[in-house]
């Protein structure tokens, strides 16, 4: 039924949002990315369905649509704290892939957007900072340990491995 609605109407909100939800339970990926973007791309996505969203790009490499998407979200006040390690996290992976491909600049920005997002979380943060010790970015590392170093971070053990990782660089 829905896809016959989306037959009659390309862009019918709740055809899109009923297979969007149809193919996450499913974990059918390729199809739950192709009706995700189609719903960003068309109407304000909800946050509830950003981890769907984000989980599906990665799955089809769709790393250029996540980078995208997290320009559009980061822009609203209402993404919820519980969303952004999934966000973190998908930028974290674009990033990668954006180094992998000597797209260093790009990366660079996306990891430090990827580094901004999760300073509450050091797991995907000590992510970030190895991606950049084992490219040889070590510069650039520093730098991203100064954002969680200026906030009011605890000296957990996460913090202490990404901190004497650096110094033994």
């Amino acid at each position: 039924a829905f896809r016959t609605g989306l037959e009659l109407e390309k862009k019918h909100y709740k055809c899109l949002t009923g297979l969007f939800d149809l193919y996450a339970r499913k974990h059918m990926y390729n199809e739950l990315a192709f009706y995700g973007e189609k719903l960003y791309q068309n109407y304000p996505f909800s946050p509830s369905r950003i981890p769907d969203l984000i989980r599906s790009l990665v799955y089809v490499k769709h790393y250029k649509v996540i980078i995208e998407f997290s320009h559009t979200i980061r822009d609203e006040d209402d993404i919820a704290q519980e969303h952004i390690p999934h966000l973190a996290a998908g930028l974290t992976i674009a990033g990668k892939l954006l180094l992998k491909e000597l797209n260093v600049d790009d990366a660079t920005a996306v990891l430090e957007n990827a580094a901004l997002l999760s300073v509450k979380h050091l797991k995907i943060f000590s992510t970030i900072i190895e991606i950049l010790i084992e490219e040889k970015m070590i510069k650039v590392a520093s730098r991203f340990f100064k954002l969680i170093q200026d906030k009011d971070t605890q000296k957990t053990d996460d913090y202490k491995i990404i901190e004497y990782e650096l110094m033994a660089h």
